[in-house]
């Protein structure tokens, strides 16, 4: 996680971070933080943040995390329920 802590707190996301903050991170939370970073990657992404809310984006997320980014996971539907809750191990998995 302190990479990801590094390159967080690097441009164009500069969010000052530490470690402790990133772990005491809610659900929500991370889902958003995620959002953040794959619309940078993807603006697309952030109509449908806006559009469907955690369900919606879940889906979007984990569509474009195995499609367009090529992740190999066993269950795109798991992914989906999983970036839904913010789920730490989906996020960070």
């Amino acid at each position: 996680m302190e990479i990801v802590v590094e390159h967080l707190n690097a441009p164009p996301f500069d969010k000052n971070l530490l470690l402790f903050d990133l772990d005491m991170m809610g659900g929500e939370q991370l889902l958003q933080l995620l959002g953040e970073v794959l619309c940078h990657i993807d603006d697309r992404l952030e109509m449908q943040s806006v559009a469907g809310g955690p369900e919606a984006y879940g889906e979007a997320a984990a569509a474009f995390l195995v499609k367009a980014l090529r992740f190999r996971v066993p269950d795109p539907g798991a992914l989906a329920a999983q970036l839904q809750e913010g789920s730490k191990v989906a996020v960070f998995g």
